[in-house]
């Protein structure tokens, strides 16, 4: 056998359809687009969806349900949950995530802290900007609540985004103290600087 021999299987490859090429090749003429018509045009044809003008399916059926775009997710930590630290402890994002209460697993952290060695995200904060931590904290907001059996057991101060009524009496009741994180917007932020410029 040499290489000039060697062909496809029989029945394995098939020529391509030429229309349009004479009445000879079968599909002559009007080369297989039928009579006139939108079908029949160079670039014709009709949208994804369309049905001749007749209300469409996706018209037809009910919209069920919302998704707000702009939703931001809450991380949510119980106040039982917060007994793994010891009397007198600050509580904050950087605490709450060493100890593992709570994960940051926000796309754009990823990229930057992800550590491909031991697959796990590896936060500097003594890196981080002003502006980045309050990045953070607008993105990936705590907020501490209470349950019906929850039963705080330490003396803790809270620095976190947002404070339920009943965690925060359950906080104030052992003595600890709550300091409300608020996040700045780009817009309010901007408007400050050009604030303190003009004094």
């Amino acid at each position: 056998m040499n290489l000039s021999e060697l062909k496809p299987q029989k029945g394995s490859t098939k020529s391509r359809k030429r229309i349009g090429r004479g009445p000879g090749s079968g599909w002559g003429k009007t080369a297989g687009k039928g009579h006139k018509g939108m079908n029949a045009r160079s670039g014709g044809g009709v949208r994804p969806g369309f049905e001749g003008g007749q209300m469409p399916l996706h018209r037809r059926l009910p919209k069920i349900g919302f998704c707000n775009r702009f939703a931001i997710e809450v991380t949510v930590v119980t106040v039982d949950q917060l007994n793994v630290f010891n009397n007198g402890d600050v509580v904050t994002h950087k605490s709450l995530f060493e100890s593992g209460v709570v994960s940051l697993a926000h796309p754009v952290l990823k990229q930057l802290f992800w550590n491909k060695e031991n697959e796990t995200l590896d936060i500097n904060w003594e890196s981080l900007s002003t502006e980045r931590l309050n990045w953070l904290f607008k993105h990936n907001p705590i907020k501490v609540i209470s349950k019906n059996d929850a039963v705080l057991e330490k003396k803790l101060t809270l620095k976190v985004n947002r404070v339920s009524d009943g965690a925060r009496k359950l906080v104030e009741a052992k003595g600890g103290i709550i300091e409300v994180v608020k996040t700045t917007s780009i817009g309010r932020k901007i408007k400050q600087l050009k604030t303190a410029k003009q004094k």
